[in-house]
């Protein structure tokens, strides 16, 4: 994927008000848009922070996007160990990765402590506006 003008490998998504809005119970509008066109070079990996992990991950496999996803992650703890695992387990270019979510505090410093480029969601969003207009 290409994020103002440089190419990431592997995209770190958020999911709750980053793709999926739990006011309406549907992933945003954008969102299959997204990965229907994105390219099958660019590993997706969604990390979720849930209180019940079980149902989280029953909502995420039953969405439209699942079938994207190389990897689905839900912690019960916090998105800084979730994304040292997940780096400790591929071993990826660090320079390669992005983190899109929707809070700066949660996954935008887990991601910078890492040494990952993150975006906020609402960033990204005006990108694509940007983009397909």
């Amino acid at each position: 994927m290409n994020i103002n003008g440089k190419t990431y490998e592997v995209i770190i998504w958020d999911w709750l008000y980053t793709l999926y809005n739990p006011d309406t119970s549907k992933l945003y509008t954008w969102v299959d848009t997204i990965f229907t066109n994105e390219s099958e070079s660019t590993i997706n990996i969604l990390v979720s922070f849930a209180k019940h992990p079980d149902l989280r991950a029953n909502i995420i496999a039953n969405s439209a996007i699942s079938k994207y996803l190389k990897e689905i992650v839900i912690d019960i703890s916090d998105k800084r160990e979730a994304f040292r695992k997940l780096q400790a387990k591929h071993n990826f270019d660090i320079s390669k990765v992005l983190v899109i979510g929707d809070n700066n505090d949660h996954e935008g410093k887990a991601a910078t402590i890492l040494g990952y480029d993150f975006i906020n969601v609402f960033d990204f969003a005006k990108i694509l506006r940007k983009d397909h207009i």
